[in-house]
């Protein structure tokens, strides 16, 4: 049974925003309760949106999100700095991102570009 477009890209968003807003990705559970569905339903449609050609995808061997474009979630040395602030706090770093308009990331089969919203960000 294929997956339901418009649930695909309600998943997306959220993972996105759960990305933005603390810096880390959701567990399909996190996904299962917001969406109101079973754990095993949250983890087939996490499942179900990695293999929707976008350029995301899990940690080997697991079920972690290891990068939902244009973020990748594996944890590295780097700090992050936005409009030359360097800040400790995520939810610091994530608010100056939607203050951008960050946040409006176009679902696009195109990988070799971010979207004008992404770009202007980076």
């Amino acid at each position: 049974m294929m997956p339901d477009a418009t649930r695909l890209d309600r998943i997306y968003r959220f993972v996105l925003e759960t990305v933005i807003a603390s810096g880390q990705a959701p567990h399909y559970t996190q996904i299962a309760t917001q969406f109101g569905i079973a754990p095993d339903a949250g983890k087939r449609m996490l499942h179900d949106l990695m293999a929707a050609g976008l350029p995301n995808w899990l940690h080997p061997g697991t079920d972690l999100i290891a990068s939902v474009a244009p973020f990748n979630v594996l944890p590295t040395h780097y700090r992050i700095t936005i409009d030359g602030e360097q800040n400790g706090s995520r939810n610091a770093a994530s608010k100056r991102w939607r203050s951008r308009g960050c946040l409006r990331v176009r679902m696009s089969k195109s990988t070799r570009h971010a979207s004008p919203a992404v770009r202007r960000c980076m």
